[in-house]
């Protein structure tokens, strides 16, 4: 009997492995007419050509969805999309009444698809359409069941359903609609609290909006301490800040320098207790500003294990370290330095914001102190 089951055993094993063999056989000699990139335009061609697979007979359905959201992948890998392009502004002129409405989970896949095609394309009539679809997700309609609204006030979309299916479905979309936020045309869109545009020419890629902070026609030079004119004029309580030997002082005053991240990591070992190896983190970016070896012991070297100790040198360490160099960074202690109320802490929103977002309240904020 045990040889019996022995044989089987070296049996099914040499089939196993021929079967192996074979499979790697097959995915890689693909016959004459069979290889991926034919099948992918055969795909393709067939989606153009074909009739619409509509959803009770009036709309575009969601199998028609995944099947269009296929060809288009294969589309642009193969340089097909004009194919795909014509087909869809067909659809969008000849054909609205296969539009589907905006009100079921199935149906909303559709505005997928549009959003996808401006990736590529950059219509902006696919962009607005898309978009109508995702937000609609999140506009309750004036039909939905007691259920729906009750996804929606716990702040999902009220086409949530617990069908594994719907998994896909929802994020099919909103996926695409969020990717939109970030498009470099969709700039200024109502989901941004505060840009700053870039642009080209002049001085270079970047923005100006730096500038404003920077000492009025210093160039490359340094702005001594109490000169005239200018945006931002270095005072002497700054200048005191650096100690004796800080070679960062000049420096900061005419163009600025910054190599924070191991200040930034000495923060984050701090605030977890690891206040040592805080040090070695910060002692490397004091090091470099004194002008010693970063991996050496120096004198300038800091040595405490105090957490809340640590917290005042490192605050100390960002200010001459990032100094006019735009960061402000909040330490709960401006309004007893500087005798401010604390509503003078508080930046208002901008109005435009609050004008498209009716949800968003104004700050308490003051200009100046009570």
């Amino acid at each position: 009997m045990n040889k019996r089951v022995y044989l089987l055993f070296i049996c099914l094993s040499i089939l196993l492995v021929q079967n192996i063999f074979a499979q790697k056989k097959l995915l890689t000699n693909f016959p004459n007419g069979f290889t991926l990139k034919e099948i992918r335009s055969r795909l393709v061609y067939r989606f153009v050509n074909s009739k619409h697979a509509l959803y009770v007979g009036k709309w575009i359905g969601y199998y028609e969805t995944f099947t269009h959201s296929a060809a288009f992948e294969y589309a642009v890998v193969d340089k097909l999309m004009k194919l795909i392009q014509d087909k869809s502004d067909y659809l969008l002129t000849k054909e609205k009444q296969y539009l589907p409405p905006r009100n079921h989970v199935d149906l909303n896949t559709f505005g997928s698809l549009p959003l996808k095609l401006y990736k590529v394309i950059k219509k902006k009539c696919y962009f607005d359409l898309g978009m109508s679809y995702a937000d609609s997700q999140w506009e309750v309609s004036a039909d939905a069941n007691p259920k729906q609204k009750e996804w929606a006030d716990k702040g999902y979309t009220w086409q949530t359903r617990l069908w594994i299916d719907d998994m896909y479905m929802i994020p099919i979309l909103q996926i695409e609609g969020y990717a939109s936020v970030f498009y470099a045309d969709n700039h200024n869109n109502k989901e941004t609290v505060f840009e700053v545009q870039f642009k080209k020419g002049g001085y270079g890629e970047g923005s100006d909006f730096p500038n404003t902070f920077a000492p009025f026609n210093s160039g490359t030079n340094v702005v001594q301490v109490g000169g005239t004119g200018g945006n931002n004029i270095p005072e002497m309580d700054i200048y005191n800040a650096y100690e004796d030997g800080d070679l960062r002082r000049d420096f900061s005053m005419a163009l600025g320098y910054n190599d924070s991240r191991k200040g930034g990591k000495s923060e984050a070992l701090n605030q977890n207790g690891k206040t040592a190896q805080a040090c070695d983190c910060l002692n490397q970016v004091r090091r470099r500003g004194f002008g010693y070896q970063t991996t050496e012991t120096s004198p300038v070297d800091i040595k405490t294990s105090d957490k809340n100790e640590f917290f005042l040198i490192v605050e100390h360490e960002r200010r001459v370290e990032l100094a006019f160099e735009e960061h402000r960074i909040r330490t709960g202690r401006a309004s007893k330095r500087f005798k401010l109320n604390e509503t003078n802490l508080i930046t208002p929103i901008p109005q435009k914001q609050v004008d498209v977002n009716p949800e968003l309240k104004q700050s308490d904020y003051q200009i100046t102190p009570k």
